[in-house]
């Protein structure tokens, strides 16, 4: 229990999949960021889910409540969905309002150091707006890094509503953002004079998926012409490597290993200082 709730918590995204592979282009990737809450004294995980565009606009929100099974070596995941008027609540506020989702919880078995889920779409099944009855089904594979979701929805009659005849599979992966103090020397410039240095900022959240993002002069909001990009290694949380990017360019003009000194990572180029700080977008009570 305790290994399969580690597991859970933290930020995952399926941006760097559909980067990757192709599969979901067109649709917005998602964070889903899981944290520990205190339910009555019962540990509990929150699931907020949200676009990558609007991280602290999350659009849905579940509890996932842990119980052992009496009959065998499965661990039970019970879900309970909070209501969208709930969403920015406090979790204490929040987890008034959640419900149960009947008959859909999912059954964990831990093999070696990773875990299968299954979610019984004979007993997850619900009334859609047409009155049709629809059964959700899933097959799940949760590691230290991932977390693999694919997900079946059909109507009584055999129609698919959600997936493909073979399932809809969503690759989520550990994400961590940053806030930045970045400096930029202007072309010209003298790096010895202190204040010929510009305060810049990322123009979108930070991360560590690959993404280039575009660089604002912190003054005035307007672009200095330069993108960075920051990636992660699954294999060590402590590495991360930037790009600098000049904006028309399609190869980096820098390409740096930072610096990790316990608590934040930094980097010198000749017309870049770089600092940053992993930040968390939702705060448990």
């Amino acid at each position: 229990m305790t290994q399969l709730k580690a597991h859970l918590v933290g930020d995952f995204s399926n941006l760097r999949h559909m980067m990757t592979t192709g599969e979901g282009v067109g649709q917005p990737p998602v964070l889903m960021q899981i944290t520990p809450a205190d339910w009555d004294g019962e540990p509990v995980l929150i699931a907020r889910q949200a676009l990558i565009e609007s991280l602290d606009e999350p659009y849905r929100v579940h509890i996932y409540r842990f119980r052992e099974s009496r009959r065998n070596s499965q661990l039970i995941q019970d879900i309970y969905v909070v209501p969208e008027a709930a969403h920015n609540e406090r979790d204490a506020s929040m987890l008034r309002h959640a419900e149960l989702l009947q008959g859909c919880s999912i059954r964990w078995q831990a093999e070696d150091d990773q875990f299968v889920g299954v979610r019984d779409g004979r007993r997850c099944a619900f009334l859609d707006e047409h009155g049709r009855q629809i059964a959700v089904s899933s097959q799940l594979l949760l590691t230290e890094e991932q977390l693999i979701v694919e997900d079946r929805a059909v109507a009584m009659g055999g129609d698919i509503i959600v997936g493909s005849p073979l399932g809809d599979v969503s690759v989520y992966e550990r994400i961590r953002f940053f806030s930045a103090d970045i400096a930029f020397l202007p072309s010209g410039a003298q790096a010895s004079d202190a204040d010929a240095w510009l305060g810049v900022a990322p123009h979108r959240p930070l991360h560590d998926h690959d993404v280039r993002i575009p660089l604002t002069a912190s003054a005035d909001g307007m672009f200095i012409g330069h993108d960075i990009q920051v990636l992660g290694f699954a294999t060590d949380e402590n590495r991360l490597q930037v790009r600098l990017y000049r904006l028309s360019d399609v190869n980096p003009h820098q390409d740096v290993t930072m610096e990790f000194d316990g608590a934040t990572w930094h980097a010198e180029t000749e017309r870049f200082r770089i600092r940053l700080t992993p930040i968390e977008r939702f705060q448990s009570d």
